[in-house]
Formats: C-alpha cells, sequence, structure tokens
C-alpha cells in the first residue's frame, strides 16, 4: 500500500475517533482516503468502505431494486429495502453527511452572488408588490411547514409497521432456514431407498 495513502487513511480515522470523543462525530459514515481524486474511499459505519462511485453503484441498484418490488407489490420487502438503521437508508445519510458541506460551501458563493441580484431587485419593487411577495412567502412557508407536520405523523405511523416486518422477516428465515433442513433429510432418506 502506498505509504502516504496509509497515512491519509491513519490520520483521518485518528480525526474521526476525536471528533466521536468530543460528540461531533460522523453518524453514517466518513471519507477514509481521498487518492487525490473525484473517488474518495468512503466508510459507511456498521457496512464497511468502498470508493464513492461504488457506494453511488450499490444506491442506483438498491433503488432499482425498491422500484421493481413496490411495481411488484412486495410491499413487505419494499418496506424492508428503506427500513430505518438499513443500508439504503443509511448509505443516502452517509452521502448527505459527507458532502453536505462541500455542497454547502459550493452554494454558498453562488448565493451570495444571487443575493446581490436579490437585493437589488427587491429594492427597485413597489410597496404593494413587497406586500404581496410577503404574503406569498408567509403562505409557502406554512405549506412548507404543514408537509412537515404529515411526512412526521406517516414516520410515526410506518415505525411500528416497519419493525414487525422486519421480526416477521427474521421469523421466515428461521422457518426457511427448518424447511431447508428438512427436505434435505427427506432427499437422503429417498437416495438411501433407491
Amino acid at each position: 500500500m502506498n505509504h502516504q495513502l496509509l497515512k491519509e487513511i491513519i490520520n483521518n480515522v485518528v480525526a474521526k475517533k476525536i471528533s466521536e470523543a468530543k460528540g461531533k462525530g460522523p453518524v453514517y459514515g466518513y471519507i477514509i482516503a481521498d487518492k487525490g481524486g473525484n473517488d474518495p474511499v468512503l466508510q459507511l459505519i456498521g457496512y464497511g468502505n468502498m470508493p464513492k462511485s461504488s457506494w453511488k453503484k450499490k444506491l442506483i441498484r438498491d433503488v432499482n431494486d425498491l422500484l421493481k418490488r413496490i411495481e411488484n407489490d412486495d410491499w413487505v420487502n419494499a418496506a424492508y429495502i428503506v427500513e430505518k438503521n438499513g443500508v439504503l437508508y443509511n448509505n443516502i445519510n452517509m452521502m448527505k453527511e459527507i458532502f453536505e458541506k462541500e455542497l454547502n460551501e459550493q452554494l454558498g458563493t453562488v448565493q451570495a452572488a444571487d443575493l446581490d441580484k436579490s437585493k437589488k431587485a427587491e429594492e427597485a419593487m413597489s410597496p404593494a408588490d413587497k406586500r404581496s411577495m410577503d404574503a406569498y412567502q408567509n403562505a409557502l412557508q406554512k405549506i412548507t411547514d404543514d408537509v412537515r407536520k404529515i411526512d412526521a405523523e406517516i414516520s410515526k405511523l410506518q415505525e411500528p409497521v416497519r419493525a414487525k416486518v422486519s421480526r416477521l422477516e427474521s421469523k421466515k428465515a428461521t422457518i426457511q432456514k427448518k424447511q431447508g433442513q428438512l427436505v434435505t433429510k427427506i432427499d437422503s432418506i429417498k437416495k438411501k431407498n433407491m
């Protein structure tokens, strides 16, 4: 392994451990090594590490799998795929957690330029236009808050179902394992008596 890459990995892991000790550590994942390119190696906490491009491909596969299950009315497995703290959920949040800061920095530059334009346009507005704009912004904020409340209620309703589905999937796996053992025993008895 490249000495510089190993040094970078160790520094990133140590920095992560220090930030965890301060209570500010990453929840979903972090960059292990950048390799000086556009494809850093990411650690998805609890699931291992891969280059960013591989995590993105896995994310796309999982979403496509989810869509197929929904199209086929396979709600049990669809719920399993999107369960909280599942690979898909954590992968999306890891990408957001790692790259949101970078995105916010890029957006900050763009937004600063847009803010200057917006201020100039606002100064040129008539008082009636300003009142109308304020009314529309207030209405938009109310709708946004209502949508958030609905999303929170939906999430509360879905949580018990997800938990039960997870328990049933575990029970099903146990039963299927026993089923496989019985089929194997039946086959061995048939072979023995042939």
